[in-house]
């Protein structure tokens, strides 16, 4: 009898134990609480509605109901937003620009992305990295599906919900560069650096420097100002072939150079370069056309030069047997037969490269004939894109 009730007793003063550790640790809990709301009440209800939101956003996608979800995806980005930001006077107030009306396939896409790659306690807990990663992902989506001004919209405000990360700097940079609008993109570079102070700053101000020489280019096209279309272009193709190829740094460094050079000629006979690719970003074969094109061009006005532009596109897309082939093509057409014979010595040890070449070198030893320059230009334009 005295031992049941000892363990009565001793069940009790165990219950009790534990009601006063449960009381104890939530009263903790909502002293915190009480002392987030005390120091910052705003902040503390700001909190509570973002977590309201994000999670009506959730059960909204859940239900497929995907006009809700982004009406509620918005309403939580604005609060947290402003809430992290409360002294910006340049946040955003509508991301989606009014898009919830009647939502398009890609954004349905990426809101069912979102919501599979991160959860909703991610969402909760740590909303600043998690929230700013997604907004990033749609803004990438918007840009690609020619949104341009939501695309900046959303990258703005991953900006100002996570101003450490440079990644979102460095995006929003490329697309000002790739709108034209060079001096923003720098301005939003230097903000990147004082902020994070990351390489990728630093990297992203060449791809400026480059977009800026392409869009004079263009402007100088379109102006019929040929001999600054031509030196600017010449100038992009040394800044992307110095970025991507940091180890040859200086092997260019002094072809390309517009002193001198005099074009006169018909705007209509300037080459037909893709501006559209070359204003995409920094692309060896994208490069390596554009000047094989220069070379082309040059040769019709009979300069000299053209042979550094011919090079110039094996040495950065030295895997394409057809580049070196019009190279030795056009040692052979000036009369340098040992440069065309060296040429194609080199193209055959390539292994990328060394197919073609081979059949190419055999008949040119056999007959001791070239091809003219130009020969394989069409398959030179549809196979570097």
């Amino acid at each position: 009898m005295k031992i049941v009730q000892y363990k009565g007793i001793m069940r009790q003063k165990q219950l009790s134990f534990l009601i006063i550790v449960l009381i104890s640790f939530f009263g903790l809990l909502f002293a915190s609480e009480l002392l987030k709301a005390v120091v910052n009440p705003s902040s503390v209800v700001a909190s509570y509605v973002y977590k309201y939101c994000i999670k009506q956003s959730h059960r909204a996608a859940l239900a497929q109901n995907y006009n809700s979800s982004l009406y509620w995806l918005e309403k939580s980005i604005i609060v947290y937003s402003a809430d992290k930001n409360s002294q910006s006077t340049n946040l955003v107030k509508q991301p989606f620009s009014g898009q919830k009306d009647s939502v398009p396939a890609w954004l349905i896409s990426g809101i069912e992305k979102g919501w599979k790659n991160i959860s909703l306690s991610q969402l909760t807990d740590e909303p600043s990295q998690n929230l700013g990663m997604w907004l990033s992902d749609l803004s990438q989506s918007a840009w690609e599906n020619g949104n341009h001004e939501m695309a900046m919209q959303l990258i703005s405000t991953a900006i100002d919900i996570a101003p450490e990360w440079s990644t979102y700097y460095v995006a929003k940079a490329r697309y000002l560069a790739i709108l034209g609008k060079t001096q923003e993109a720098d301005k939003e570079l230097q903000q990147c650096q004082s902020r994070t102070n990351r390489r990728e700053c630093n990297d992203m101000s060449t791809f400026i420097r480059y977009i800026d020489s392409v869009i004079l280019a263009k402007q100088a096209f379109l102006n019929s100002d040929l001999d600054l279309a031509f030196s600017q272009l010449s100038r992009a193709l040394v800044i992307g072939f110095k970025n991507n190829h940091s180890d040859e740094q200086g092997q260019f460094e002094a072809i390309y150079t517009s002193k001198g050079l005099v074009i006169n000629g018909d705007k209509n006979s300037f080459p037909q370069v893709d501006w559209d690719n070359l204003m995409l970003g920094i692309n060896d074969r994208i490069l390596a056309k554009t000047s094989y094109q220069l070379g082309l061009y040059l040769m019709s006005l009979h300069s000299s030069r053209a042979e550094q532009y011919f090079l110039f596109s094996v040495v950065i897309e030295p895997d394409w047997s057809p580049l070196h082939i019009e190279l030795a093509n056009y040692y052979s057409e000036i009369g340098k037969s040992a440069a065309a014979k060296t040429t194609l010595d080199n193209c055959v040890i390539n292994y990328s490269a060394r197919e073609y070449c081979v059949e190419y070198k055999r008949q040119a030893d056999t007959h001791g004939k070239y091809f003219p320059v130009g020969y394989l230009a069409q398959d030179i334009y549809d196979h570097l894109k």
